[in-house]
């Protein structure tokens, strides 16, 4: 089971690990992590399992909303290279995706999944930024009656994987309107019935 933005819903892949040595007591908590996680997913009754993984959610958002302000406060002061030597500093940065891009990495795994349900109804959707909370998408080519549905689930899709987003803005590609250009302007005839100025036109 995959769930986009939530690294506890996905378990902690061994590559995914730092390669310097973690603490036993740490490395023996991922390994229970991954153990558990596979079994409710692979065992558990459907809304046991989606109240687990929704707490799961739920602690991923608290954790990686005050991770995210000490990642700001880390780079401000020019420490984030010395505090990730440290491997267990270094693996909460990998699996909160702290780094440069890993806001715009994480937004981009949720458009992809998105982006085969938008294209089925004519669209195409395209991540243009995501920083500092702020996810920007363009949606276009899809008809103007799907179009405020699609807008929709994007907004709410978005909102849901990315617990730490602050706001969804969705640039939408407007139709061409045609216009017609008009060289002369045929004035209104003055009282009489004769036009103004004696022109014939």
């Amino acid at each position: 089971m995959t769930t986009p933005g939530c690294h506890s819903c996905d378990g902690v892949r061994p590559e995914a690990r730092p390669q310097a040595e973690l603490a036993p007591e740490v490395s023996g908590a991922l390994d229970r992590l991954d153990e558990l996680v596979q079994g409710f997913a692979q065992d558990a009754e459907p809304a046991v399992r989606d109240d687990v993984f929704d707490m799961l959610r739920c602690v991923d958002t608290v954790h990686r909303w005050g991770l995210r302000r000490i990642a700001a406060m880390l780079k401000e002061a020019g420490l984030t290279e010395p505090a990730v030597v440290a491997p267990e500093v270094r693996l909460l940065f990998e699996l909160y995706q702290l780094g440069e891009d890993g806001e715009r990495a994480r937004a981009g795994s949720v458009v992809d999944a998105l982006r085969s349900d938008v294209e089925r109804d004519g669209g195409n959707l395209e991540l243009l930024e995501a920083e500092e909370g702020v996810v920007t998408v363009r949606l276009s080519g899809a008809g103007q009656r799907s179009r405020p549905a699609l807008r929709t689930v994007v907004e709410e899709t978005l909102t849901a994987q990315l617990g730490d987003l602050v706001r969804v803005k969705v640039v939408q590609d407007l139709p061409v309107v045609p216009t017609t250009l008009v060289s002369r302007r045929q004035e209104r005839p003055a009282p009489g019935g004769s036009r103004r100025d004696n022109r014939p036109w």
